[in-house]
Parts: structure tokens; sequence; C-alpha cells
């Protein structure tokens, strides 16, 4: 794709800003060390270190944000309006850095346009939203960085509830956590209300028989009482749902070994294809992982949930290296490098363990 060219960027995804577990705090003094170099007449560069050894890496052109910033499935004590509340501030501290700005909206913020409609008065700032994955047209378009070519989504393609249900299987859990809100105001019970409100018009319905319609209405009322607490599904569900369908918590390899990727469906042109969603960072050369790949890597930049083995991850690229950084205030740490001129990946001390014997995230809900 002409034109679309940059020497360094940065990529983040997954820090889902209103719900109760979001590093959110982190995740500001991030946007501040990127911001620190805005109005500074030093060199164009930024300090990080890998194994204890300093580096410099450009400040970027361009930063994507790749889905799943803002938690509009989960929020703190179901309230949407607080997601608004928490987030605002990064939204506008998003708009102010010093370059370039792409959000590609996820599963968990797919409706951020509706949010920022209700919730936000931003008027200027460089802010281009993408759905789904950037650039657009998977089959003729691609970031380029240096020699190499590459292609950013979401990756809540890779869930098997959404290969298999399409887009019913983002419209399922809105629609379930709608009701779930809407039980929570009018019932108070927490999925109980309208068990409660159905086991009273049956007592009603056998003391006094009166209902009209020959007594349906009690057992309408029973039919949508599933639907009514719907939160009820969702907790008791969420266990089984999200280790036997969901991607999530799963590294690269988990992710292709399982089918997730189909080969034989991939319409990416970009050679090196960039998801998130997984909370799982990684980098990963695909032909090792299936041999009819057609990429040569795959490459997750993370999470900032807490409670994850390596949270507040996120991902630099320029013309000569790809790296995955963890997060620290003072001196951000780089976990991977891949040289892009030797292809070779080299591992930090504290990655080379993590990846030789990964935790199980089975519990992990």
């Amino acid at each position: 794709m002409d034109g679309l060219k940059k020497n360094s960027i940065i990529v983040v995804s997954d820090v889902h800003l209103g719900h109760e577990r979001s590093n959110f705090i982190q995740f500001n003094d991030f946007l501040d060390w990127i911001q620190s170099k805005k109005n500074q007449k030093q060199e164009n560069k930024l300090l990080v270190k890998f194994n204890g050894i300093r580096k410099r890496i450009l400040v970027p052109e361009m930063i994507i944000f790749l889905g799943d910033i803002l938690e509009l499935w989960e929020p703190k004590k179901d309230d949407v309006g607080f997601v608004g509340r928490r987030s605002k501030k990064f939204i506008e501290k998003i708009i102010e850095l010093p370059c370039e700005k792409i959000y590609v909206l996820g599963n968990h913020d797919k409706t951020f346009e509706e949010l920022r409609a209700q919730a936000y008065e931003l008027t200027s700032g460089n802010l281009q939203i993408f759905y789904r994955n950037f650039p657009k047209k998977a089959e003729s378009e691609y970031l380029t960085i240096g020699k190499s070519t590459y292609f950013f989504i979401h990756g809540h393609q890779f869930d098997k509830d959404m290969r298999y249900f399409g887009s019913l299987a983002e419209v399922g859990p809105s629609i379930l956590l709608s009701l779930q809100r809407t039980n929570k105001k009018v019932f108070k019970l927490k999925g109980f209300g309208s068990l409660a409100i159905s086991l009273f018009l049956w007592i009603l319905d056998y003391l006094f028989p009166l209902w009209i319609f020959e007594n349906s209405v009690p057992y309408i009322i029973t039919f949508l009482s599933p639907f009514w607490s719907a939160n009820l599904l969702w907790i008791a569900g969420r266990f089984f749902t999200r280790y036997f369908f969901k991607a999530r918590y799963k590294d690269i390899k988990s992710v292709i070994k399982k089918g997730w990727y189909d080969t034989d469906k991939d319409t990416v042109i970009a050679e090196n294809l960039v998801f998130a969603h997984t909370h799982y960072p990684g980098i990963e050369k695909a032909q090792k992982l299936i041999p009819s790949a057609k990429k040569k890597l795959f490459i997750n930049c993370g999470s900032w949930f807490e409670k994850e083995k390596y949270p507040n991850t996120f991902l630099y690229i320029d013309e000569k290296e790809i790296l995955l950084i963890e997060w620290k205030k003072n001196v951000p740490k780089v976990l991977i490098i891949y040289d892009i001129e030797t292809e070779e990946i080299s591992y930090s001390d504290e990655m080379k363990q993590y990846i030789q014997k990964p935790k199980s995230k089975f519990f992990k809900v």
C-alpha cells in the first residue's frame, strides 16, 4: 500500500479501562513517558533496558491501540458511565500524544464511538478509528516499516466462538450484559429478582386463579426469567466458556496449534501479523509453528491486566528490530528482541524461564 510507511511505532492493547483489574495507573505513567518527549529538545530517543543493559529507541511516529482499551462489557459494578468517567482523561492524553494515533476497536470496546458521543467532548487531535483491524483491506493493504510489512488485528477473530458464530458471538455477550444490568437496576437482586417475580406470580395463580388469557402470564414470565437472570448464567458459565471456547490466556503456540489460525482462510497480504486479545505476550516464527503459514511472524503485545505473569507489555517496532517491552516506571524492560536482519529471537533471562514453563491459566477467570 503506497504511502503507509513509518520508521517506528508502538503497539499497545487490552488495558480494559473501567475494569476493576485494569492497571490504569501504570498505563497513565506509560502515556506520560511518551508525552515527555513532546517539548524536550534532547535527542529523539526513549530509554529501555535488556538484561540490565540500557539502550535507546526512537520516539514512535505512530501508536496503534489494538483494541480493548476500554472495558464496555464488564465495567466495574456494571456501570458503563464509570468507564466514561475513568477513561476520559486517558483519551484526552492519547489525543495529545506527539505522534499519529490509530485506535482499532476490539470486542470489549467496539461501542466506543457510541460512548464517545455520550461521555466525551473531544473536538481536536488526530485519533483514527478502525474496526477489527488496521489497515482496512487485508488483501491489499499493510503498514511498511523498513523492509517489513505488518497487519494488525485485535485478535478476537481467533476465538472459537467468533469463528463458529460470526457476528452473533459479538452481539450475544452485549445483549446478555444489557439484560444483566437491567435486571440489577430493576429487581436489585443480582439475578434472583426475576425468579422471585415468577414465584410470586405462580403463588397468585395458585391461590387466586384470576389471570386472563387462560393463565398464560405466569408462564410467559417464567419463560423470560432466564433472560432476566442473565447475570446468573454469565457468572456460572464464564469459567467454562472461557476455557473451552476463548483464546484468552493462550500463548501464540496454543492459538496456532489449536487451529484458531486457519492458513486456508488467511487473506492478509502482509508478512507479519500483530494481534492482541489473549493477554499473552510473545513473538514467534510462523512457519516454525505451522509449515504452511504465509507469515514470517506472529506477534502478540499482551495486556495491562493485573495478576498476569507479564502485565503491562507493549511492542516497539522499527526497521531493525521488534521489541516486546514490559512497562517499568523508571526504565521499561525489554523481554524479547527480534532482529529483522538475522531473524534471530533473543529472550531476557526472565522471559526464558517464562516460555519454558508457562503457567496454566485454567483457573484464572
